[in-house]
């Protein structure tokens, strides 16, 4: 009768218990929520740069451009394939080890710009074949230029 008595009690507090978890929200297995300042990939940092769908290239407010770039490495030679919507195509001769693809391609990127290999830097993708690069700012470049010459270069191949 004792023994009954005493595993109805802890009965009885383990589900007082549970039930101030779920009343604070601290339910286990779940992250309770965080408080204070936002974090840089919350919904508002997002829509500060919210890209136009219609341009792999996007100017920014400080004059740089990004670039949406989809790396082919292991290629012969280094080439741009395709220019869509989403992503230009560049096909590197590198192989994606050791971020030798990666260099490669800035050098080349660099090239068919006109700039030097520091004005083109990669900021996202270092592990991925989908890239965005930041072209430095250039005086009086539009997006129209800098697709002119991705167009140049794909046609001269």
């Amino acid at each position: 009768m004792i023994a009954a008595k005493g595993l109805h009690l802890l009965r009885r507090t383990i589900t007082q218990s549970k039930t101030a978890l779920v009343e604070i929200g601290t339910i286990p297995g779940k992250m309770p929520e965080k408080k204070g300042k936002p974090n840089k990939n919350s919904i508002n940092s997002q829509k500060q740069q919210t890209p136009d769908p219609s341009s792999p290239i996007k100017e920014q407010s400080n004059g740089s451009f990004l670039l949406s770039i989809l790396a082919k490495p292991g290629a012969k030679q280094n080439a741009i394939t395709d220019i869509s919507a989403d992503a230009i195509g560049v096909q590197v001769a590198a192989p994606a080890m050791e971020g030798e693809a990666n260099a490669e391609l800035t050098k080349y990127l660099a090239s068919v710009l006109g700039l030097r290999k520091s004005d083109v830097s990669l900021i996202r993708g270092m592990k991925s074949r989908s890239k965005t690069f930041v072209v430095a700012a250039q005086p009086g470049a539009t997006t129209e230029d800098l697709l002119a010459c991705f167009s140049e270069e794909a046609e001269n191949g």
